[in-house]
Parts: structure tokens; C-alpha cells; sequence
């Protein structure tokens, strides 16, 4: 049942991304909806098949965001890197089945583990973009507003979805 749910938040952040927040930008700056899909994926999970996943993922963006590679590689990386990155807030037997969610980390936990993925994962994605840090001011306002606009957003999914 879980992998079942994991699946349809797949889906859903592709398509939302895809359809709606691919074509929505702020100053350079794009919500990031299909992180979510990273966030809320089950821990139990296999390792490979995670990685397997963000790359699928990524791949299925980079064909309808024009973006070669761009994309698999840093959900690719991303998803190897999300549990590391959610055990510096939480001891891994605290952890060990379903999904990082608000309820199961609590808010300051959640938070920190949310914004974490984020910036990565935006860090990741513009300096493969750029190939270069020439226009220094430029990348940092686009990886800011990215990741200000995706932790709005996911933390409103996030907290609309445990009030239910």
C-alpha cells in the first residue's frame, strides 16, 4: 500500500509540474513541485530502486522541459542522497517504515529536512544549467526564489494533506 501511494504522488507532482509550475516563473525562480515526490517517498524502499526512480523521474522532465540530462541527474543524485540527508535530523530507527511526513518528524524536524532537499537538490540543478558561476548574482537569486518558492509550496501541500 505504501509503494501504491508513493506511486500516485509520482504521478501527481509530474503532472502538476509538467502542466502547471513548468510554466510559472518569478524572477528566474520555479516551484519545484515534483520534489515532493523525494520527500515523500516510503524509507523502506530499496536504495537502488530509489535512485532507479529519481532517474526515471527526472528523465520523464528533462523530455518536456527541453532539459538533456539536467534534470536525471539531479533527481538521480537527489534521491541518492535523501536519506542521508533525513538521517542528520532523525536516528534512523526512528524511521524505518513509510513516509518522512509532518506528523511522523514533527514541525521543526520536517522543516529543516524539507529545506535541506531543497536547496541540494536547487544547487544541483542551476550549477548543471549554468556550467559556470559567471553571473554569480543571477544564480543565487534563481536558487533562492526556487527554493523559497518550492518550501511554500511543498510545506503547504505537506500541511494541507496531515489535516485531513
Amino acid at each position: 500500500m505504501p509503494a501504491l501511494i508513493a506511486l500516485l504522488w509520482i504521478v501527481i507532482s509530474l503532472f502538476a509540474q509538467v502542466l502547471i509550475f513548468n510554466h510559472l516563473s518569478l524572477a528566474g525562480g520555479v516551484v519545484l513541485f515534483y520534489l515532493y515526490m523525494a520527500v515523500k517517498l516510503p524509507v523502506e524502499l530499496p536504495r537502488p530502486l530509489q535512485i532507479f526512480i529519481g532517474f526515471i523521474v527526472g528523465f520523464i522532465l528533462d523530455m518536456f522541459s527541453s532539459t538533456p540530462g539536467l534534470h536525471a541527474f539531479a533527481c538521480t543524485t537527489i534521491m541518492w542522497m535523501r536519506l542521508p540527508l533525513l538521517h542528520m535530523y532523525v536516528v534512523a530507527e526512528d524511521i524505518k517504515n513509510g513516509a518522512p511526513t509532518l506528523q511522523k518528524l514533527g514541525f521543526e524536524t520536517f522543516m529543516r529536512y524539507l529545506i535541506s532537499i531543497t536547496i541540494v537538490y536547487s544547487l544541483l540543478l542551476y550549477l548543471t544549467e549554468a556550467f559556470t558561476l559567471f553571473n554569480i548574482v543571477s544564480f543565487l537569486c534563481r536558487v533562492s526564489l526556487s527554493v523559497i518558492l518550492t518550501f511554500i509550496v511543498l510545506m503547504a501541500v505537506e500541511i494541507a494533506s496531515t489535516r485531513r
